[in-house]
């Protein structure tokens, strides 16, 4: 994706609507009455489109085969002029195709895909775009996303369990936008669980999944304080949940390297996740189980934002002022975090090979909405990283131990986060902690023998490093 100065503002511009989208006026906060409007709401929508599912499958398909047709028709050298012929052409096409053309149907299509919208218009009473801004405020909350009261916090931290049973495939599409943990969202935003595995990985459910894993890996928010990984460098860690103890995750990152083909700068990186849980098997025997998925993804920056990187950052160091150095700084990591995901090798759980992956022309402009952490929440000011630093213990982990920089910062949710930086580590990090804040709303009945759980903590730690990190896909 290219960007020109003003194109980066009108970007700008549009990632803030697409990330904070503000409710209409006369619906306020989001409160308990509205989620229970929105839930009957999503629930006649839902209904809806069941019940037109089949009437959008067939015309769709009316049109696939008649634009089909018809390009073939006009292939054999046919066209539609004016006059007397332009009758005839039209004739012979509807003869051959059906129809002269697929405006009709594409009417007909477009009238059924306002019904499901309408139906939850008048089961949760809202009106006009009503109902859509308040599901993307409640799916923002769920995938991370900050700027919520106290009170909205608290209302949908009541019903957050049912929320997400029922947006679980737009909250995985909605994370990677908001890959720093402390919003509202789901615990550490994790939102796989362990043994839900389909018995098809289809293209939608594979991007869901690698889009959520994507999420999980940046969940300490990375992209605050980010440090690079040079070439065959790699890091392990694992992640925890106190009120999950049955269930972690180990999660590799890996930068591959340049990839050696390509004429602009491009990166291969490798993510691997190990999900472990317990189940009951068909003898009622608790026995541990473990989810392994394998990504490797080739990321392409264009060189015209690679260039204007450089140039940002040599204004930068050439600054007179701490304004213009702060804001030169800014536009550098905007640029540098605008890539595109280009290429993906994979191997999903219960898969034993690897598999080119169909990367979606979408993706390619869905992935930078990676840079929207840079453009909204960026690295801390240097003072406010000072004022946050605990202090400068020595860090031992299952890695090593480690000179580090201890800071906290208070959490959008209310609790609490802490960073271990060290100079030492690929990437820059150690170890992160996010403590929730107590919510005995949200906590579920304790299992038989078990002491409820009120207050979770999300730890993620590292566990290994290396250097040497090679391909396993294939992908040279």
């Amino acid at each position: 994706m290219r960007l020109g100065p003003l194109r980066a503002g009108a970007m700008l511009t549009i990632l803030l609507t697409l990330a904070l989208p503000a409710l209409a006026q006369d619906i306020g906060e989001i409160t308990v009455d509205i989620i229970e409007r929105f839930l009957k709401a999503y629930t006649a929508e839902q209904g809806e489109q069941e019940n037109t599912e089949t009437q959008r499958e067939e015309l769709t398909e009316k049109i696939r085969a008649f634009n089909a047709c018809a390009e073939g028709w006009r292939a054999a050298g046919n066209v539609i002029g004016g006059g007397v012929a332009g009758i005839a052409a039209r004739a012979a096409l509807k003869a051959k195709c059906g129809a002269t053309s697929d405006e009709g149907w594409r009417k007909e299509l477009a009238k059924l895909d306002e019904n499901p919208e309408k139906a939850a218009n008048a089961a949760g009473k809202f009106k006009g775009g009503q109902y859509g801004l308040v599901k993307d405020r409640i799916v923002g909350f769920l995938a991370g996303a900050s700027g919520y009261s106290d009170s909205e916090k608290a209302a949908l931290n009541g019903r957050k369990a049912e929320l997400n049973r029922l947006l679980a495939r737009e909250v995985a599409a909605a994370r990677p936008a908001y890959a720093t943990a402390g919003g509202g969202g789901e615990r550490g935003g994790r939102g796989r669980r362990g043994g839900v595995r389909p018995n098809v990985w289809t293209a939608d459910l594979t991007w869901e999944y690698i889009g959520d894993l994507f999420g999980m890996l940046y969940l300490s928010g990375a992209n605050m304080f980010e440090a690079e990984y040079k070439s065959g460098e790699w890091t392990q860690w694992e992640i925890k949940q106190s009120c999950e103890p049955d269930q972690r995750s180990l999660v590799e990152r890996a930068f591959l390297g340049a990839d050696p083909e390509a004429s602009t700068h491009s990166e291969w990186w490798r993510v691997r996740s190990i999900d472990s849980y317990k189940e009951t098997d068909s003898e009622g025997k608790d026995v541990e189980r473990a989810d392994t998925a394998l990504i490797e993804a080739l990321f392409k920056w264009d060189e015209q934002n690679v260039q204007a990187a450089k140039e940002a950052e040599s204004a930068a160091a050439q600054a007179q002022s701490r304004q213009e150095r702060e804001a030169q700084q800014y536009a550098a990591r905007i640029y540098r975090a605008m890539r595109e995901l280009v290429r993906a090798r994979g191997r999903m759980p219960g898969e034993k090979e690897g598999n080119e992956l169909m990367v979606p022309a979408m993706w390619g402009a869905l992935w930078n909405l990676g840079a929207l952490g840079t453009m909204l929440g960026g690295q801390p000011t240097a003072e406010s990283i000072k004022g946050a630093t605990v202090g400068t213990p020595s860090l031992t982990t299952p890695a090593g131990t480690f000179a580090t920089r201890h800071i906290r910062f208070r959490a959008n949710d209310g609790g609490t986060l802490e960073w271990w930086l060290s100079e030492q580590v690929p990437g820059g990090q150690a170890k992160f902690v996010h403590t929730e804040p107590a919510a005995e709303a949200e906590a579920e009945p304790a299992e038989e023998g078990k002491q409820a759980c009120t207050v979770n903590l999300t730890t993620m730690e590292l566990i290994a490093k290396g250097t040497g990190a090679k391909s396993e896909l294939g992908v040279k």
